[in-house]
């Protein structure tokens, strides 16, 4: 067997810094554009920490799969296991059904370690959904319980085999084609490089090469020159908190400056320079408790926004930390300490508890999703609705795909419309639908992020030359005002005799909280739209002339600078505050249509 690594407690200051950052960035507080890239800064350390357990104990002959696996149950189970119970109560109190399903959806993922599988497939980390979801931190957990089904069996086949340098020449390779992975992967699918193994291997991996060589990079440098790497990387963990941020892309290589820095600091810290400055008894508490500060700290976030009716204030935002630490000393003091230690927990107990709590869970996760989030509590979502089932309103919105390209009926010009953009296009799709507007039309949808990464192609204008209208529904952002613009000159130019651009929408910042009013209130409520689509809009229909934009906020807005979140029926008219229910399309689709904008439909008729 080999001996215990000492402890080294600058490691639990370099922890804080990281859980610190991560709280402060899902606080939304400002200053710390990078404060997800605390996660990273995990990453790194979890490499090292783990990568040169397993080899140190496979070298001294002392290494099994069981063993291993059973730390880490220890480590992470329990803990885990607890803080998804703490959110259950609260989720089944706040949640409506559609996030309430997708909760249940994450606790499945959760419990089978696939969290960050299940955010790939559905939403992206930067969106504002992720602020609603309780369990959205635990992607992480996901990426390094992944990395512990591959490296142990690597590691130790590679020392038995050649020992530790083979071990350091296949890790290192998987690092270098993970690195050149994200690189590719950043701009061809960003939401797979941020949360899935393949493009975050690299940065476990080179905390699991430090680990490696890090007795002899110590040897090979003077101590003066040992601090000056590790104040290097103190710094670059810093700066890289202020520096890089979301529209990085990352991970990518400037992800090097993060887990980098982390690298020299667990290579090269001593007591003096950045060991000095990291040694504070706080900092060191902080990180003790940092795996479960982790845990808590997100579920306190979301419940607090999905409880208000507005984006919550900073100070109370900011609130939550003492609240998540309180929290997280209490987990680590009642839970992660005594399951981590054998002579409390035997082996059964800690494995009887896993797989107790992994299964009830698992089952309460399978439950939510089995009865769509209980959509049948919500009378405003399934009384006397047809489309009342699973994901009703997500199916609701992909139903418009059965225009997608379809060819043009009519051979006259003018009885042919062209639909171009994403899901805000499709609602517009559903307004016609709805209220009979487009009878007599020929719709062809195209699906198309305009003004996105991608240029107008050509054979859009082509296909405009056989419509005489054609309708942007995407929506417009501020900065792609000039690119619609052009667009629209393109598509007179084409000989389209109607041009019409939609306005963004929007129903407020939360649902969840509407529904937490009392009846008497609770269907008259007026909501205002977020703030940056209130922007968007403003830029849209400066620039973009009135002929050409419709104004979609205007048309809901009783002058108060406000929208209603139900129809006169009691009906959601966007449960999840941008998408259309079928009662919304058929509600916010009478105003569309009787629009000037459409007046030729009109006369059609």
């Amino acid at each position: 067997m080999t001996a215990p690594a000492r402890y080294r407690p600058e490691i639990d200051e370099i922890r804080a810094v990281a859980v610190l950052s991560v709280i402060w960035f899902h606080a939304g507080l400002p200053g710390m554009r990078g404060g997800f890239l605390g996660v990273d800064v995990f990453f790194a350390i979890s490499g090292f920490l783990i990568t040169g357990i397993i080899v140190r104990s496979a070298e001294a002959g002392g290494f099994t799969l069981g063993g291993f696996y059973l730390r880490r149950i220890r480590r992470i189970v329990p803990a885990l296991l607890v803080m998804c119970c703490f959110t259950l109560p609260f989720a089944f109190w706040l949640m409506l059904p559609d996030d309430l399903e997708n909760y249940g959806q994450s606790l499945v993922a959760t419990i089978a370690s696939a969290n960050n599988v299940l955010l790939y497939l559905t939403a992206g980390y930067f969106a504002l959904e992720a602020d609603y979801k309780p369990l959205v931190h635990t992607w992480s957990l996901g990426v390094e319980e992944q990395y512990y089904l591959i490296v142990p069996l690597l590691m130790a086949w590679a020392v038995r085999l050649r020992g530790r340098g083979a071990a350091m020449v296949i890790l290192a390779v998987l690092t270098l084609g993970s690195l050149a992975l994200a690189e590719w992967l950043r701009t061809v699918d960003p939401n797979a490089n941020f949360y899935l193994l393949p493009s975050r291997f690299w940065e476990l991996g080179l905390g699991g090469l430090a680990a490696l060589a890090a007795e002899p990079l110590r040897n090979a440098v003077a101590q003066a020159t040992a601090r000056r790497l590790a104040m290097l990387g103190l710094l670059a963990v810093l700066a890289s908190l202020f520096v890089l941020g979301e529209a990085d892309n990352l991970p990518g290589w400037q992800s090097l400056m993060p887990v980098g820095g982390t690298v020299l600091l667990l290579v090269f810290t001593s007591e003096e320079g950045a060991g000095r400055l990291l040694c504070l008894a706080p900092m060191r508490w902080i990180g003790l408790i940092s795996y479960s500060a982790y845990l808590y700290h997100q579920p306190l976030l979301s419940f607090v926004r999905i409880a208000s009716l507005d984006q919550p204030a900073p100070a109370l935002l900011a609130a939550t930390v003492p609240v998540t630490l309180l929290l997280a000393w209490l987990s680590w003091r009642y839970v992660e300490q005594p399951f981590r230690d054998p002579a409390t927990a035997s082996t059964r107990q800690v494995l009887s508890v896993s797989l107790a709590g992994s299964a009830l869970l698992g089952l309460a996760g399978a439950a939510l999703v089995a009865t769509s989030g209980l959509r049948a509590r919500w009378p405003e979502l399934s009384e006397g609705d047809p489309l009342f089932g699973a994901r009703q309103n997500a199916a609701y919105v992909q139903e418009p795909f059965m225009f997608e390209r379809k060819p043009f009926a009519g051979s006259e010009r003018t009885g042919n419309m062209l639909v171009l953009g994403n899901s805000f296009a499709r609602d517009f799709i559903n307004m016609g639908r709805e209220t009979g507007a487009l009878a007599g039309i020929s719709v062809s949808y195209e699906p198309f992020e305009y003004c996105e990464r991608e240029a107008w192609p050509e054979a859009i204008f082509v296909r405009a030359r056989q419509a005489g209208s054609v309708v942007l529904g995407s929506g417009v952002e501020a900065r792609h005002v000039a690119c619609v613009t052009e667009a629209v000159r393109r598509f007179e130019a084409a000989g389209v005799a109607h041009v019409i651009v939609l306005g963004t929408k929007n129903f407020g910042f939360n649902n969840n909280a509407v529904m937490l009013l009392p009846a008497e209130r609770r269907y008259g409520q007026r909501v205002r739209p977020l703030a940056e689509t209130v922007v968007a809009n403003e830029a849209g229909r400066k620039a973009i002339p009135a002929p050409h934009y419709l104004d979609l906020l205007a048309l809901m807005d009783d002058g108060t600078g406000t929208v209603p979140v139900f129809t006169p029926e009691r009906k959601f008219i966007s449960q999840d505050r941008k998408h259309l229910t079928k009662a919304g399309a058929r509600w916010l689709g009478e105003r569309v249509f009787a629009a000037p904008q459409f007046a030729f439909l009109q006369e059609r008729q």
